[in-house]
């Protein structure tokens, strides 16, 4: 995804749940060269529980070397912040919608992913009653 600051690229994101991302900094690096970004987000699975980045001092010594304004976030963490902008009625309605899209053949309808989601959205739902 891109952001647009006056008809001009300013930054980009990458969503991803692929493990291979880290070796992909200096893809992103070159990207943010060749547009000349200021900022790159990556908004990534399984941050908080890696050795080398969940601790801000690693992550942000994994990044300093590409020398750009680059961050990373959980993607969980992000999921949780957006999940927190939304009304109970929203959040139903967006849950149940990724679930049917989910189930639609044409699209996914992936049993392991399925699975996942219902595991996934099962915690969310504990941790939330939990409060």
């Amino acid at each position: 995804m891109e952001e647009l600051s006056g008809g001009a690229v300013v930054g980009a994101y990458e969503v991803t749940v692929r493990p291979d991302w880290k070796n992909r900094l200096p893809d992103f690096k070159d990207k943010m060269d060749r547009f000349k970004l200021s900022k790159y987000i990556i908004i990534a699975s399984k941050v908080n529980s890696d050795d080398e980045l969940a601790v801000p001092a690693k992550l942000i010594a994994f990044l300093s070397p590409t020398g750009r304004d680059i961050a990373v976030v959980d993607i969980h963490d992000f999921a949780m912040v957006m999940a927190a902008e939304l009304s109970a009625s929203e959040l139903r309605d967006v849950v149940n919608k990724a679930w049917e899209y989910l189930c639609q053949p044409d699209l996914c309808n992936r049993c392991d992913f399925q699975d996942s989601y219902r595991k996934v959205v099962n915690e969310f739902l504990d941790d939330v009653s939990a409060i």
